[in-house]
């Protein structure tokens, strides 16, 4: 008997384990440069803080920073008083084992950006059946006259007919004249040497 299980499993990919570092560390520069202190951000820390961009963009479209570009040089400023990085948080639950607690279309997100991967793991479950042996016994084809007359027959195992499947075609049709001709002409060349 052979029972197959499943089970899927997902962890944070080693892009993502870098990224998810290095994601932590961007948002907290962008983050608290431009909620903590009161003081505008100028948009020239992307040459300094490596990685600004993937802090920056995530900052703007979650609405926790504002760019104002009026005063000549691009100044951020901050939008609320305090963050939570939902991504991170639902990173570390992943690598914590925890990651049942994290919604699937929010870990389809993860995948698609490269963060988590999707880990397979195919287990097998072996027992024993109803036909279990220790000797390989290879059943009968057919019944034979020799088995009817000795009785064997009654102790050998014969394989299940299919009753289904479909004979042997049979030979038929004639051959093209054009055919016949040719095996004519291929005899008088060997004739010929």
């Amino acid at each position: 008997m052979l029972a197959n299980a499943l089970v899927v499993l997902s962890s944070t990919a080693e892009d993502g384990r870098s990224r998810f570092e290095s994601r932590v560390n961007n948002l907290n520069y962008v983050v608290s440069i431009a909620i903590n202190y009161s003081s505008p951000c100028p948009y020239s820390f992307q040459k300094v803080i490596p990685n600004f961009k993937v802090g920056f963009s995530k900052a703007m479209s979650s609405g926790w920073v504002s760019v104002d570009k009026s005063s000549g040089a691009p100044v951020i400023h901050r939008k609320v008083e305090s963050v939570t990085d939902t991504v991170s948080l639902d990173l570390q639950r992943i690598c914590s084992g925890q990651g049942d607690q994290v919604a699937e279309n929010f870990k389809q997100d993860y995948k698609k950006r490269k963060l988590l991967q999707q880990v397979v793991t195919k287990s097998f479950l072996l027992g024993k059946g109803s036909n279990f042996s220790t000797t390989v016994n290879k059943p009968e084809t057919d019944l034979t006259p020799e088995m009817i007359a000795t009785g064997s027959w009654r102790q050998k195992t014969f394989k299940p007919y299919n009753l289904d499947a479909l004979g042997v075609p049979p030979e038929c049709g004639h051959l093209h004249p054009l055919l016949k001709v040719r095996s004519q002409f291929r005899q008088i060349f060997l004739e010929m040497g």
